[in-house]
C-alpha cells in the first residue's frame, strides 16, 4: 500500500498520548495540515514530514502506509473503573489494544492461538450469574475447588493476557472480544489477588455481555458477581467458610486456599448471608484501617501472561524471528514495541505452556 493511512496517524498519536497541536509543534507542521492527513482529507505527505512523524511517534515510516482494518472502539471494550477514567487514557488504552492486535496477527502466522472457548450466557440476576459461573467451571473442567491459575485458564480457552498497561493507573484492566480476544492487566497494581479478580471480572464480561456495551454500574456489578462466584463457588465455599467461627486467621487461611483477596472473601460471605451487616461493616473498617484494601498480606501466586511470552520464544527459536524482527514487521520502533508488548528486543526464553505450531510451518 502506498497511500498514507490517516487512521494510523491517529492510532500512533493516541498511544503516545499527544495532541495534534503538540505534534504539529514537534514536527514543524500546521495543526490544520496534520488534521487533514489524520482525517484522510489529504493522502500524500512529503517524505520528510513522514520521517518526522515517525520519529516523533516512535514508529517506522512504513507504519503509516499499511491497512488498518481492526481498530479497538469504545463500545467494544470493557474497562475496569471506567466511569472515573479520563477519556484520553481510555483512548490510549484502546490504541494499546489495537497495536497488540497487530502484533498477535503477525505471531498467528507462526504460532497457533488457542481456540476461543468462553461460553456466552445471558445471565442478569444473582442466581442466574451463580449458575453461569458453575457452567463455566464445568465447561472448563475445573470442578468446584480452588482455581490454581486463573490466567492460565483464560489463555487455554482463547483469551490472551497482556500485563503491560503501565501508562494508565486509573485503569485496573480492560478487555475486548474480537479477532483476538484479549485481557490487558495493569502491572502497577501490586496486589496479585486483585489481578486474579481482574481476570475473573473480565471473563465475566465475555460470558455475560457478548454484543453489549459495558461500563454501566449494572454490567460492572454483574461482572463482579460472576468473578466472585467463579473464584469462590457457593456449593463449596459456604461449607468451608462456616467450618470455623469468624476470625482473621480463618479468612487468611481461606485466602491461601482459594487465591482470592480477604476483601473478596468477606464480600462474598456477606452476599451469601454468611455474616450479618454489622460484622461486614466491621470487617471493612478493619481492612481499611490496616491498609488491606490496597495491599493485603499473604498474597497468592499469580501466573500472568504465558502465551505471548511463549509465542515470542517459538517465533524466535523455530522460525528465526526475534522480537527485533517482529518490531520491524509491524513497523514499530523498539521502544514502542516494548511498551506495547512488555517484550524487550533482546531474546527471551519461552515460559509456561507451549502454544501449538501452525501445521506446515515447522
Amino acid at each position: 500500500m502506498t497511500e498514507f493511512v490517516g487512521a494510523r496517524l491517529a492510532l500512533a498519536r493516541a498511544f503516545q498520548h499527544t495532541t495534534l497541536t503538540r505534534l504539529a509543534r514537534v514536527v514543524s507542521a500546521s495543526f490544520g495540515l496534520l488534521g487533514h492527513y489524520e482525517r484522510g482529507l489529504r493522502k500524500n505527505p512529503r517524505p520528510d514530514l513522514v520521517e518526522a512523524l515517525a520519529s516523533a511517534l516512535k514508529v517506522r515510516p512504513q507504519f503509516f502506509f499499511e491497512p488498518l482494518d481492526d481498530v479497538w472502539r469504545e463500545k467494544e471494550c470493557s474497562f475496569r473503573r471506567r466511569v472515573a477514567t479520563p477519556e484520553g487514557l481510555k483512548r490510549r488504552a484502546r490504541a494499546h489494544g489495537t497495536l497488540i492486535d497487530l502484533v498477535l496477527r503477525e505471531l498467528a502466522t507462526m504460532v497457533k492461538i488457542p481456540k476461543y472457548a468462553i461460553p456466552s450466557i445471558a445471565a442478569r440476576d444473582a442466581d442466574a450469574i451463580e449458575r453461569a459461573a458453575d457452567q463455566c467451571r464445568q465447561a472448563w473442567g475445573l470442578g468446584f475447588g480452588p482455581i490454581q491459575h486463573i490466567g492460565r485458564v483464560a489463555e487455554h480457552h482463547g483469551v490472551i493476557l497482556v500485563q503491560n498497561l503501565r501508562h494508565a493507573d486509573k485503569i485496573d484492566a480492560f478487555s475486548r472480544r474480537g479477532n483476538h480476544s484479549i485481557i490487558v492487566l495493569n502491572p502497577s497494581r501490586m496486589s496479585r489477588s486483585r489481578w486474579i479478580f481482574d481476570v475473573a471480572h473480565e471473563l465475566g464480561h465475555f460470558v455475560l455481555h457478548e454484543g453489549l456495551e459495558t461500563g454501566s454500574k449494572d454490567t460492572e456489578d454483574q461482572a463482579n458477581s460472576f468473578a466472585s462466584a467463579l473464584l469462590l463457588p457457593r456449593r463449596t465455599f459456604v461449607a468451608e467458610f462456616l467450618s470455623q467461627p469468624f476470625s482473621w486467621g480463618h479468612i487468611f487461611a481461606l485466602k491461601t486456599r482459594w487465591a482470592a483477596s480477604a476483601a473478596a472473601i468477606v464480600r462474598r460471605a456477606y452476599l451469601l448471608s454468611l455474616m450479618n451487616p454489622i460484622l461486614y461493616r466491621r470487617c471493612y473498617q478493619h481492612l481499611s484501617a490496616r491498609g488491606w484494601l490496597k495491599a493485603e498480606p499473604h498474597e497468592p501466586e499469580f501466573v500472568g501472561p504465558e502465551w505471548l511470552t511463549s509465542a515470542f520464544g517459538i517465533a524466535r527459536d523455530t522460525f528465526g524471528v526475534a522480537p527485533a524482527e517482529l518490531a520491524k514487521r509491524v513497523h514499530l520502533a523498539a521502544e514502542t514495541f516494548a511498551a506495547v508488548t512488555g517484550e524487550a528486543i533482546e531474546p527471551a526464553a519461552p515460559l509456561g505452556f507451549q502454544p501449538k505450531l501452525i501445521r506446515g510451518r515447522q
